[in-house]
């Protein structure tokens, strides 16, 4: 067993590092934060060796155990001003308590000098004359302290946006800028504690529960009672399942009236990587998922999720069952084969292999719809077959894009033309200046439609033999790659299994029949197959000296594609 130190120039925090037979683990207190890269490298030359997703993780695990609402730390403020209006109105009096897990740290108590004389109506509310103020402690003295107190921290108030308000005033005047997550105290009572109390003033509340601080229209009293409030929302909160300060944050958008008393069934789940089963009374699956943190996508769903689907599925769901991976591929893989084995009413992709279409040589170019053929094999030989392609709109635009080819060329007819042809020394290039040559002349013609056509129906063409040369490459040079727990054998992963699952979830079988003999490349193939390009593509170094360096064809297929696109487009094959 090796011990050593990472010490980051960007941190003042040193990690240590454990090497043992099953791997890397760090004995770094939880309680503190590392801002460490994934790649970093330790200035004596030692951290050269250690997996950079377990250090993605490490510090993933670090964040999230500093967001958990008993570690969080809170300012609760409150302010008197001299009227409603921030840019015309000053602050008069300050009150802030910060605390963290239901211990006060400091406090702020002050009144603030002002020229702004104060109103007589707000004086007989708060009590507050304008002799108070003629030797308080200047405007920029009082929003320094607060601004030293509250930056590390959320700040909290009693409709807390009436006091963010003056303060981000203050704040520009001072020379600071506002950047504190914020919790408004009154719109979670709102949710958490509607049909208790005829109202949710500051005042009716304090009564209702009993504080053992009461508001008084002064800042520092008003901000020792909301500091109890918050405790008591935070206990409310935890038995829907909020643990950490992004969920109690967003609980107010939820409606608990309908779908709150689901959210306890999430506790269970863990901040990592996986896949989700919504599941209702009967234990049907009627939706799955997969999410790089599992609790919080999942919780997402009852705050953010605006698909007019929702709503709907929300109230079928009665259990929800997960799984983790090591990794976010093993993850998504999973999906798509739990998704193709169970077939979800509310997943709307991966549910109909026969969507996909192909274009084959037969002998000339013929759309199948939902057949599974041998694809390009990697060996340069091409078996006349370009797909399966997304959708008969990539399709077509493809056979636009050919059908252009056949007619460019002097020596070629568009009936001799083929997708063999396509992948020829020197055709791809020839077959770009020409289509540029035609662009330019139509453009020249302000036959502009015409132009746009010629352009998408080369990207198309270009991007699609680029996939296929890709997934060729991914199913004769990957086997043994490992992807986790998982090896990859033909393009897809073997030996899939999560590393957790809830205790009602049976063992998750992925065996789909695969052997060493490829059968050829059907709609489930190609979604996993996707799925580890754009894993290997993360990976650029490998990916780099293992197909484009050495590939002339791909990284031409690369350039005039990127030549033919404008900058604000998105053509990327593998999300359409």
């Amino acid at each position: 067993m090796t011990k050593f130190s990472l010490h980051s120039p960007n941190t003042r925090l040193t990690l240590d590092f454990i090497l043992n037979p099953v791997g890397w683990a760090a004995t770094t207190p939880h309680h503190l934060r590392a801002q460490t890269g994934a790649k970093g490298t330790h200035r004596r030359g030692v951290f050269k060796n250690v997996c950079s997703y377990r250090l993605v993780a490490m510090q993933l695990s670090l964040e999230l155990e500093l967001s958990l609402l008993a570690n969080t730390t809170f300012s609760v403020i409150d302010l008197e001003t001299t009227g409603t209006d921030p840019q015309l109105d000053r602050i008069t009096e300050v009150g802030v308590v910060k605390v963290r897990g239901g211990e006060v740290l400091k406090t702020i108590s002050s009144f603030v000098q002002q020229q702004r004389r104060i109103p007589p109506a707000i004086t007989g509310l708060t009590g507050i004359t304008n002799e108070m103020l003629l030797t308080a402690p200047s405007e920029e003295s009082v929003i320094e302290a607060v601004h030293n107190v509250t930056e590390d921290s959320v700040i909290v108030g009693h409709n807390v946006s009436f006091d963010l308000g003056f303060l981000k005033a203050a704040y520009e005047r001072v020379g600071y800028e506002l950047k504190n997550t914020k919790i408004d105290t009154l719109a979670l009572s709102r949710k958490l504690l509607s049909g208790e109390v005829s109202n949710f003033k500051l005042s009716t509340l304090s009564h209702y529960l009993r504080f053992d601080h009461r508001p008084t229209h002064r800042a520092f009293d008003d901000a020792l009672a909301t500091a109890e409030l918050l405790h008591v929302l935070i206990e409310r909160a935890g038995t829907y399942g909020c643990t950490h300060i992004e969920e109690l944050s967003r609980l107010s958008k939820i409606d608990l009236a309908t779908v709150g008393s689901k959210l306890g069934i999430t506790t269970k789940l863990p901040h990592l990587p996986g896949v989700y089963l919504f599941k209702d009374s009967n234990g049907q699956v009627i939706y799955i998922g997969k999410a790089t943190d599992l609790k919080a996508r999942v919780r997402s769903y009852f705050h953010s999720d605006t698909r007019h689907k929702t709503p709907k599925m929300l109230k079928q769901v009665a259990t929800i069952d997960a799984m983790t991976f090591k990794t976010e591929t093993e993850a998504a893989v999973a999906e798509v084969r739990l998704i193709q084995k169970k077939k979800p009413h509310f997943n709307r992709v991966y549910v109909n292999p026969n969507s996909y279409v192909y274009l084959v040589d037969n002998p000339s170019l013929k759309v199948l719809v939902g057949e599974a053929l041998q694809p390009w094999d990697g060996s340069g030989n091409s078996p006349g077959l370009l797909g399966p392609i997304r959708s008969k709109t990539q399709a077509k635009l493809c056979i636009e894009g050919l059908s252009f080819a056949g007619t460019a060329f002097d020596t070629r007819t568009s009936s001799s033309f083929s997708i063999s042809n396509l992948f020829e020394e020197g055709t791809l290039m020839e077959l770009h200046l020409k289509t540029v040559s035609e662009i330019a002349r139509l453009s020249i013609s302000k036959r502009f439609e015409e132009a746009e056509l010629r352009r998408q129906a080369a990207i198309t063409t270009y991007s699609l033999a680029l996939r296929q040369l890709e997934l060729g490459w991914l199913m004769v040079s990957t086997s043994g790659c490992k992807i986790g727990d998982s090896t990859v054998e033909n393009g897809v992963l073997t030996d899939l299994r999560p590393s957790w699952t809830t205790a009602n979830i049976v063992p998750l079988e992925l065996d789909l029949g695969i052997d060493d003999t490829p059968k050829g490349l059907t709609r489930e193939r190609l979604d996993e197959m996707c799925i580890l390009l754009s894993h290997l593509k993360s990976e650029k170094a490998k990916w780099t000296k293992t197909v484009c360096s050495g590939n002339e064809i791909q990284r031409l297929l690369k350039e005039l594609t990127a030549a033919l696109t404008p900058r604000e487009s998105d053509t990327d094959i593998y999300q359409q």
